[in-house]
């Protein structure tokens, strides 16, 4: 059964991570960044200099961790979150759903098409073409090569060539799609 624990926390929370059933990670507005070590019992903040929403996190371990938010924001960890280190996004655009599928390779989508993939865990990121100016709200791959985006109106695009090409898949929604996730 569901219940809610207590969050103490008046900021918008706008995304969550569990690595375990123990550890996870939680975001949201004024910079907000949360870990709990005890399954959601209770929360601990780790600092990040930014004030900006952050929209989305995303662990590729137990240790390295990504966000991402509003006006660009992008954020790693290799410490647990010890420390979060502001990364190179050469955007301003806001960023909605960051998604690692290994240590390399990763997506981040956001408002107005934007797609970016990195291959070096990062360091670098290259922008995908989008087929349109829709606001892509989340990002999910099930490996390499297949992937989904949803967002506005009902947006549902695919991907079977690792992200090269995307095509519009039809949701039979106009509503807008705020996730996506495939096991």
């Amino acid at each position: 059964s569901w219940r809610e624990l207590t969050r103490g926390e008046r900021r918008s929370l706008q995304d969550i991570d569990f690595r375990s059933r123990e550890l996870g990670w939680v975001v949201g507005s004024e910079g907000m960044i949360k870990v709990t070590v005890d399954g959601g019992k209770s929360w601990s903040k780790q600092e990040a200099a930014i004030t900006d929403t952050l929209r989305t996190v995303n662990f590729t371990g137990p240790r390295e961790g990504w966000i991402a938010g509003e006006n660009g924001a992008l954020l790693r960890t290799i410490d647990g979150g010890l420390t979060w280190e502001p990364r190179p996004s050469e955007t301003s655009q806001d960023f909605h759903s960051i998604r690692f599928i290994d240590e390399k390779v990763g997506w981040v989508v956001g408002g107005g098409g934007l797609i970016r993939q990195t291959i070096d865990g990062g360091e670098s990121w290259q922008a995908v073409p989008a087929p349109g100016d829709f606001s892509l709200e989340a990002i999910s791959f099930i490996d390499r090569l297949n992937g989904w985006i949803a967002g506005e109106a009902g947006l549902i695009l695919g991907t079977t060539d690792g992200g090269r090409s995307w095509v519009r898949v039809e949701s039979g929604t106009r509503r807008w799609l705020h996730d996506v996730s495939f096991l």
